[in-house]
Formats: C-alpha cells, structure tokens, sequence
C-alpha cells in the first residue's frame, strides 16, 4: 500500500467549499480499482490547512492508472478549483509500524 499525501491550502472561509467539493467527486475515488480509501484532514492550528491522504495499492495504480483515467480530470477541478496555492503532494510508505 503506498499513501499520496497532499498539502492543501484553501482561502479564507472556502474550507466548506473544499469538503463539499470532495464529497461531490468521491464517486471517482470510490470508483477506481487501486484505491483503498481516502481522508480529508483540517488543521486546528490554521483551518486553512488541510491534508489530503489517499490509500493506493500501488504507486502505479495511482501515477498510471488513475493518471490516465477520464475521471481524473473531474476530480482535479473539483479540488483546485478550492484551493489557493498549488497543492505540493509526495508519496509514503510505512515504514515503521
């Protein structure tokens, strides 16, 4: 299992619009074979932080599968269209457990 972890920075007050903006293209998520789940943290300490953690079953089955998908696009507007900053995103494994 890999994790893409991505940073997100949102506008004052457009937090809401974030969290309804995932919620509306989850089906895309939901949808894709390499996905294993997903959450959409906010920070306590600046609310106009949040973290994005997507569960894959492979580096591949996000950066070629998911990459390639016609969905994919869907969901990219559907989040950057909140955000105020370009999100900066790497990916994770456990390494100690």
């Amino acid at each position: 299992m890999v994790r893409e972890i991505a940073f997100l920075t949102v506008a004052d007050g457009a937090g809401p619009a974030l969290e309804s903006a995932l919620l509306s293209v989850r089906d895309v998520l939901d949808a894709d074979s390499g996905c294993l789940g997903f959450t959409l943290d906010r920070c306590l300490e600046n609310p106009l932080e949040y973290v994005l953690v997507v569960e894959w079953r492979s580096l591949e089955a996000h950066t070629e599968d998911f990459r390639s998908s016609p969905d994919r696009s869907r969901f990219l507007k559907a989040l950057l269209g909140c955000v105020s900053e370009p999100p900066r995103s790497a990916h994770y494994v456990v390494a100690v457990s």
